[in-house]
Order: structure tokens, then sequence, then C-alpha cells
């Protein structure tokens, strides 16, 4: 406060004494009613000049910095315009990227499940031949082999990423049957419960609201 002018500090002192002087207010006849409603003014008064106060000071802050804002905004504007486009188009690549990576494994998998039944197929007839020769166990053996025949996918994924690029998975959602929604999902809309209530007062039939009055004091100030 020590950079405050001292007019308005002097006001900030007169002010925060006062209020600090409000303890408990019991009334006990009209006389003390009046009084009372008169202090209530006077610090309703103390609260409109303390905003015009600081008004003073931020007023022309606030000013200046809308100002500031207002130059720099179109560029940010551009610049956030170029982000998006930049964003987009490395998004396509990527899905492109995807897709090629999604053909390739299809063709890797592919050739790996050949190469599996063709090492299968000639251990069969490894065991064929076995049993003609009349050599029993060694066509189990084989079949045995053939059995356990596993060629391995390989993954040939490509990384084609630029450094200092990440493409973090966002989950998001979207509405395709509010019906099916279960009730815990909906918020309750108090702001219209709220206006109902005040339009119809005690005639308010809401199921599950109870529509109940509650006194205020409201003053003017001086």
């Amino acid at each position: 406060m020590e950079n405050l002018p001292a007019t308005i500090r002097n006001f900030l002192d007169v002010v925060e004494m006062e209020a600090e002087g409000c303890a408990e207010v019991t009334i006990s006849n009209d006389g003390e009613m009046h009084q009372v409603a008169e202090l209530l003014r006077r610090i309703k008064t103390h609260a409109k000049d303390l905003n015009e106060k600081r008004l003073e000071i931020t007023r022309p802050i606030d000013e200046s910095k809308s100002r500031v804002m207002s130059m720099f905004r179109p560029i940010e504007d551009k610049l956030k315009n170029a982000e998006n486009i930049i964003k987009r188009g490395i998004l396509a690549w990527e899905a492109k990227i995807a897709e090629e990576n999604r053909r390739l494994q299809a063709e890797a998998d592919k050739a790996a499940r050949e190469a599996e039944e063709r090492a299968r197929a000639a251990l069969v007839v490894k065991a064929e031949t076995a049993i003609a020769e009349g050599k029993p166990e060694l066509a189990v053996a084989y079949v045995e082999k053939a059995e356990a025949v596993i060629v391995a996918p390989v993954n040939v994924a490509v990384e084609r990423r630029a450094s200092g690029i990440s493409i973090p998975k966002i989950w998001k959602f979207r509405i395709t049957d509010s019906s099916l929604i279960p009730d815990e999902f909906w918020i309750l809309d108090e702001t219209k419960i709220g206006k109902v209530v005040k339009a119809m007062k005690e005639t308010t039939k809401i199921p599950g609201v109870e529509a109940f009055e509650e006194a205020t004091v409201s003053a003017k100030s001086f």
C-alpha cells in the first residue's frame, strides 16, 4: 500500500477501521434499528467508494493492457491458423504412414503364415516318405516337428516422425443416442430450476424440489 496515493491510502485506513469495528449486532429497539440501518448504508457506500478507488488505479492499467492485446491478437491469430494448418498436414501424413504400415504388416503376416504352411507341408511329406520306407518312429518325429512349427511375423512398422513432434492419442466421444445414457451422466440444471422457482414462488410444482422463502437484507448506499 506504500505506493498508493496518500488520499487513497487514508481512505483505505478509515474504511478498514470502520469495517473492523463491526462485530456482533443486536437490536433491542427502534432507535437502534435506525442506527444500524444507517451503519449498513454507510458500509454499502464504503464498498461502492472502495470499488471506485480501485478502478481509479486499475482502469488505466486495464485500458493499456487491452491496447497491447489488440496489437498482438492479429499476429497470434495468424500464428494459430498456421499452427492448425501444419498440424492438419502432419496428422494427414501420420494417417498415410499408419495405413502403409498396416498394409506392410498384413503382407508380412501373410508371408509368415505361408512360410509356416510350407515348412509344415515339407515335414508332412518327409513323414509320409518315412512311413513308405517302413520307419514309423521317424514319421511320428516329423509329424511332431510339423505341429511345433511356428514362423513369427516380423514387425515392419516404419517410424518416420520428425524430432520434436509427438502425436498423443486423446480419447473423446460423441453422443449417438442420448436416450440410452445412464442417469448418473446427466447434470441437474439448477439454474433452470431457480428461474422456475423465482417465477412461480409458492406455487412451484417440480417433483423432488421444495421451494422455500428466505429473507435477505438489502440496503442502498448514500
